[in-house]
């Protein structure tokens, strides 16, 4: 069965991830590149981030993954650092 591409998917990215987090948060990340990536295909115009925290919600309702993000857009570099899960009650 032929799976439809996002825009995202027709350009090469580099992301690094620094620190030990579950499989859902890595799923949750890629999910925020995929994302930054289809705003980018769509209006070429991003400000890249520098040591922006962000918060990301993953498959389990129940946690947000922390990370701080650095981005070169222009040429598709994403690195994330785990800073921890969050409980969205907290919030």
């Amino acid at each position: 069965m032929a799976r439809k591409l996002a825009i995202s998917e027709f350009r090469d990215v580099a992301i690094t991830f620094t620190g030990t987090f579950p499989v859902d948060g890595y799923k949750a990340a890629l999910g925020l590149v995929e994302e930054i990536e289809g705003d980018y295909a769509a209006n070429p115009v991003f400000v890249d981030l520098v040591a922006t925290t962000v918060l990301i919600a993953g498959a389990a309702n129940d946690k947000l993954y922390q990370f701080s993000l650095d981005t070169t857009i222009a040429t598709g570099v994403y690195i994330f650092t785990f800073s921890q899960v969050v409980d969205p009650s907290t919030l």
